[in-house]
């Protein structure tokens, strides 16, 4: 009587060609998925940056800006996103005007290889939903 031991050659063959189509469906809907969490994670930010822009105008009648990575974003009631932030840098501009002349831009770049090129997530004082090139 003869036994037999392991897996053969074509059983193998098979598992490995079963992975490689499983792999070559599923990494780049991997790499979507991630690029549109941090989408998502931009605007959940930039729409934080306009509700702290707002309730410092409502006290102060003038944006808070200009901020960038490293600068104090206490005035805004927030700390600094570019912190923690991955590929994703945020920086706010603001016109300098008071009252209903007073204006701000807050954008989200996102630029994975630090060239300063890449598409952007933007939102500006009259609020709304951020837009932009960014969509991926």
């Amino acid at each position: 009587m003869r036994r037999t031991h392991g897996f053969t050659l074509h059983e193998v063959l098979i598992t490995i060609i079963i992975i490689g189509v499983l792999a070559a469906i599923t990494l780049p809907q991997y790499g979507r998925t991630i690029e549109i969490g941090r989408r998502r994670s931009a605007d959940d930010i930039l729409l934080t940056i306009y509700a702290g822009e707002r309730v410092h105008w409502t006290r102060n009648n003038f944006f808070f800006g200009p901020l960038g990575p490293g600068n104090d974003w206490s005035p805004i009631y927030m700390d600094d996103p570019n912190a923690v932030s991955g590929p994703v840098s945020f920086t706010i501009t603001s016109n300098g005007l008071t009252g209903a002349a007073a204006a701000f831009t807050a954008t989200a770049l996102y630029d994975p290889d630090g060239d300063g090129l890449g598409p952007v997530r933007t939102i500006t004082q009259t609020g709304g939903l951020p837009g932009g090139t960014w969509n991926p």
